[in-house]
């Protein structure tokens, strides 16, 4: 399938990697291409090529896309950050499948604590391929640029106070809700740690659907806030 419908070359080497590192199915494999997974993951907006080594460029950034579907979720069109974050947390199974199977969850609101003073990561992940910790700060308006100073910073301490001698330098993602790309490209130019911004889209289940959906009561008793 990979050599009939795709014909560019570093698309079929993203199909085969994908395919192999995630067993997709014959099914599966052709709704990516479908979709042109490889363009999202092309079009992801990021400072790689000045945070890291030529070698890891290609390698962190097929890890990840320029927008995520959120739909899943089942939130109100309407929603705040918080309840955001903690949709994703009560989901995080589906969320995993977002990212891909070499994502492990470490957890949400993670704290940083210099000179007495605390700091949260909404959400922090490990990536075992990478061996990289990877922050994800959530927002739920338009990309500005102290975002990404603000995860720099976050980055820098992870590095400083959590971070393990043999693993590689921490990853930030910005997941806003849209974004000017040359705003972007401009913000990153002044970020010195690995960072990228990706978009979410989000519409609300039909009522009908969002039923059907597997519960997930123990990971809601693990995870969430609310009793």
């Amino acid at each position: 399938m990979i050599l009939s419908k795709v014909k560019d070359t570093p698309q079929r080497d993203f199909y085969l990697l994908k395919t192999k590192e995630n067993a997709w199915s014959r099914s599966i494999l052709e709704e990516k291409i479908k979709i042109d997974l490889y363009a999202q993951h092309k079009d992801f907006q990021h400072n790689f090529d000045k945070a890291l080594t030529t070698t890891e460029v290609a390698k962190y950034t097929m890890q990840f896309k320029d927008e995520y579907d959120l739909s899943f979720l089942n939130l109100s069109d309407q929603h705040n950050e918080k309840e955001l974050e903690s949709a994703i947390v009560d989901n995080i199974t589906k969320m995993l499948g977002q990212f891909g199977s070499d994502f492990s969850f470490m957890g949400q609101q993670f704290r940083l604590e210099l000179d007495d003073k605390e700091y949260f990561i909404d959400l922090l992940f490990y990536h075992r391929k990478l061996k990289s910790m990877v922050a994800i700060e959530l927002k739920i308006n338009e990309f500005k640029p102290e975002y990404s100073q603000q995860l720099n910073w976050y980055l820098h301490l992870l590095d400083k106070t959590v971070k393990y001698s043999d693993d590689n330098p921490s990853i930030g993602i910005l997941l806003c809700k849209s974004k000017s790309e040359i705003t972007v490209k401009y913000a990153l130019e002044i970020v010195n740690n690995p960072m990228g911004v990706a978009t979410y889209n989000y519409s609300q289940l039909p009522k009908e659907i969002a039923q059907s959906l597997p519960a997930e009561n123990e990971l809601k008793q693990i995870f969430s806030n609310t009793p």
